[in-house]
């Protein structure tokens, strides 16, 4: 069994149509492992800047949540979202890097939540330049007694480092 049917079913799929397919990779059995090992490392960088941080994973977020959160798509794309602060929050999406049908990064002061937000689910937002994500594998968010500044600087320290850990493992993928 190769790495990729380790993945479970949501993930593997995801991948097929909406990453090997758009970016015109051949989809092929060792094509399909190294975009799977490539998958896992991203989860676990993600994964351990959460535990290095401090923060919890949730399941789903409330619309009028006031927390700051990071979430990881089924496309292994981050989504770092500042507290919610006046009505509106910094959004930073970083996403994996081959595909071409969204860009590498997008960043909106203006952003907001267009409804709840759950693991399994699209996130929606409005405001900004991206207005929906691949479904949300993880959620995370920021611990509940931090302020609104140490929040927003959570986020951002986190989105940096684990897109600095996702460049470099761009570099690492290796395809037919």
């Amino acid at each position: 069994m190769g790495s990729f049917d380790a993945l479970n079913k949501e993930i593997q799929d995801h991948i097929l149509r909406n990453v090997m397919a758009p970016s015109k990779i051949e989809d092929s059995e060792a094509n399909r492992d190294s975009m799977a090992d490539y998958w896992m490392e991203k989860e676990k960088a993600f994964t351990t800047q959460l535990k290095d941080l401090g923060m919890d994973e949730v399941e789903s977020l409330e619309q009028e949540d006031h927390r700051g959160i990071l979430g990881l798509t089924y496309s292994g794309s981050l989504i770092g979202i500042g507290p919610l602060e006046d009505g509106k929050r910094q959004v930073i999406y970083s996403s994996i890097g081959m595909r071409k049908d969204v860009p590498d990064q997008a960043v909106s002061d203006e952003s907001n939540l267009d409804g709840e937000l759950a693991v399994g689910k699209e996130a929606f937002f409005t405001g900004g330049p991206i207005k929906k994500s691949s479904p949300l594998y993880k959620l995370a968010v920021v611990q509940e007694a931090l302020s609104i500044e140490d929040q927003r600087e959570t986020i951002s320290e986190a989105t940096r480092i684990i897109t600095e850990e996702f460049v470099d493992l761009n570099k690492t993928v290796i395809l037919d």
